[in-house]
């Protein structure tokens, strides 16, 4: 896609709001459309936008109103349907999660991506962190030998208070999430620095009402975590979204000759520790464990100097949207794309059914693979629908 200008509407404004912020430090891109049904969400976007700024409360208008590539920042169960809508128009798309709650979807989404020849990816913030990007650039200077084993996890109790902001009505769509259905915070980090692919899963959860219950709260109180064999041989360790504490955001790669990993708590710091006989001649000199806070890289001091604060979700968020309006603008493959980001949304659906089904090992398909993917055209198991349980540990 070579315009100049690059049209851009975004579908659902709480996190849609981030993207928006970002595409105004970004050049070629205009914000030709918002979209949501709550009024309050709309006047807070409207900041980030233009003036002339279209508004909706519809999707189909939105996705009629000129736009080059829609922003899927609504609610997870619809995020398929939503973004094969957009691709049979011929519009690109980026999903904000996982991008499909059913076996059956991916089948279709991966169909739709091939059929159109349309942009699709994954927007995926996460591994663009400051811890992230040094384990990426450790691990792919190979001076930790071969990837036996990784590790991640994302840790978020939150405040009663906080809780209700994200699950504000009975029917939301989070009440019904499975554990295991929240990972690309984790899952997709790990697949990220090591550019490996999924084949297996086991899952498991842990009972964790004794939080749910001091919050005064009721409902699901799992903490599901994957056992994940991937295609090199290598074993990931992921959780989905669990609730037990310390809140944190962490990662591990442990390999042949080191390891590398971010530090708890200390998100922005990395431990490199690599084997005393393995040492290279010329870092000897710098032990073989190191603490260290990586230099803030080019794209992210670009963040910093536009007025983007260097916290939170604020410059991995600019290097995400500032990646994908790249992907697109260049035609290159997305890091994202939807072969890999099926493959995520297929560890945590499989990952669950492994869960209540006493922990089985279950295969990931190959989405390229057409027979592969034959045997879940017709797998639409949905915990949204009520098919199958979306928790196993819960207080009444």
């Amino acid at each position: 896609m070579s315009k100049e200008l690059l049209k851009v509407g975004v579908f659902g404004l709480w996190r849609g709001q981030s993207h928006l912020m970002a595409m105004n430090y970004i050049e070629g891109v205009r914000i030709e459309a918002i979209c949501d049904q709550n009024p309050e969400r709309v006047e807070e976007a409207k900041k980030y936008c233009p003036e002339d700024v279209k508004v909706f409360a519809s999707y189909d208008e939105l996705l009629g109103s000129g736009i080059d590539l829609v922003i899927l920042c609504n609610y997870l169960p619809d995020h398929a349907k939503c973004a094969i809508q957009a691709l049979r128009k011929g519009i690109a798309v980026v999903s904000e999660c996982i991008p499909a709650a059913t076996m059956k979807e991916c089948v279709e989404l991966v169909e739709a991506v091939e059929e159109t020849g349309v942009y699709y990816s994954l927007a995926e913030n996460s591994p663009y962190g400051t811890a992230c990007l040094e384990m990426e650039r450790i691990f792919g200077t190979g001076i930790l030998g071969d990837l036996v084993y990784a590790e991640a996890e994302y840790c978020h109790p939150s405040s009663p208070k906080n809780s209700g902001r994200y699950s504000p009505t009975p029917d939301h769509w989070r009440r019904r999430l499975p554990t295991t259905y929240y990972l690309t915070h984790s899952l997709g980090p790990l697949m990220n620095m090591t550019r490996m692919m999924p084949k297996r899963v086991i899952g498991k959860t842990a009972d964790n009402s004794g939080y749910v219950k001091a919050r005064g709260g009721k409902g699901k109180a799992d903490n599901g975590v994957m056992l994940v064999e991937m295609d090199s041989g290598a074993l990931f360790r992921v959780t989905g979204c669990v609730s037990y504490g310390p809140q944190t955001h962490w990662f591990r790669l442990a390999c042949s000759k080191g390891g590398v990993e971010s530090v708890r708590t200390a998100e922005d710091t990395v431990c490199l520790a690599i084997n005393p006989w393995d040492l290279p001649e010329e870092t000897a000199h710098l032990g073989c464990v190191r603490y260290y806070r990586p230099e803030p890289d080019a794209l992210s001091k670009e963040a910093i100097s536009k007025g983007l604060p260097n916290v939170g979700h604020q410059v991995t968020d600019y290097r995400c949207v500032r990646n994908y309006i790249a992907e697109i603008r260049e035609g290159r493959t997305p890091d994202m794309d939807v072969y890999r980001a099926c493959a995520m949304s297929a560890v945590a659906i499989l990952g669950w059914r492994s869960v209540l089904d006493d922990s089985r090992q279950y295969d990931i398909p190959d989405f390229r693979d057409k027979a592969a993917r034959e045997q879940y055209r017709n797998d639409d198991l949905s915990p949204w629908r009520g098919e199958i349980p979306f928790c196993v540990h819960r207080v009444e």
